[in-house]
């Protein structure tokens, strides 16, 4: 299951540095794929209920910063190869700071939304150290 989650979510990125001609890239990803992978695996090795599903969403949450910092890194290189044209075009057409102010943008509304919804203890449940 962890295997295919990183899968899954990192495929995505490396068939784009693929397609794009961005071979070292597309390493690139793959092995931090595989180190997430394990990573996830030995730190949950051992653990049960609901410490698993606390140490898994960190994890995602590793995995999801991953996805959005290369896509920040890479997005202009692989348009203009996607696109057959060099990168001052693909800047021109969608400059630099678009990529980065959606990313900000995603970020202060995934915050949001947490601490919206951040579940609060009840007055009848005891706090938990």
């Amino acid at each position: 299951m962890i295997a295919g989650m990183y899968l899954a979510s990192l495929s995505a990125l490396i068939y784009i540095a693929w397609e794009s001609y961005d071979r070292v890239w597309a390493a690139i990803i793959a092995g931090i794929m595989v180190l997430l992978g394990t990573w996830h695996f030995l730190r949950l090795r051992g653990k049960t209920g609901p410490a698993v599903i606390r140490a898994a969403n960190v994890r995602v949450a590793w995995l999801w910063a991953t996805m959005l910092l290369i896509v920040n890194l890479r997005w202009d290189v692989w348009l203009a190869a996607r696109r057959g044209s060099d990168l001052a075009e693909v800047h021109r057409l969608l400059p630099v700071w678009v990529v980065p102010l959606a990313t900000l943008t995603l970020l202060l509304w995934v915050g949001v939304l947490a601490a919206l919804t951040k579940p609060r203890p009840s007055a009848s449940e005891p706090a938990q150290r």
